[in-house]
């Protein structure tokens, strides 16, 4: 597998899984999309495709303030 290849494997595999813990829910799922978020960005960097990334960028923020949401009403 090409490095573009390995990248984009593991975000998806971050997302299935984060997505599945969440429907627990557990906080752990937040997390997980949250590093699948790093990888989506970087491969829509690597492959020149900027609203992609931007996409990926804002749901990375996003993820951040539900992590910071979550903890604070104790779920997950």
């Amino acid at each position: 597998m090409d490095f573009l290849t390995e990248i984009e494997f593991i975000a998806t595999a971050l997302v299935v899984v984060g997505v599945s813990l969440l429907t627990i829910p557990k906080r752990w799922g937040l997390v997980l999309l949250f590093f699948a978020q790093i990888f989506w960005t970087l491969f829509g960097f690597f492959t020149h495709r900027w609203f992609f990334m931007g996409q990926s960028a804002f749901l990375f923020f996003l993820n951040i303030v539900a992590i910071w949401n979550w903890k604070r009403k104790g779920i997950g």
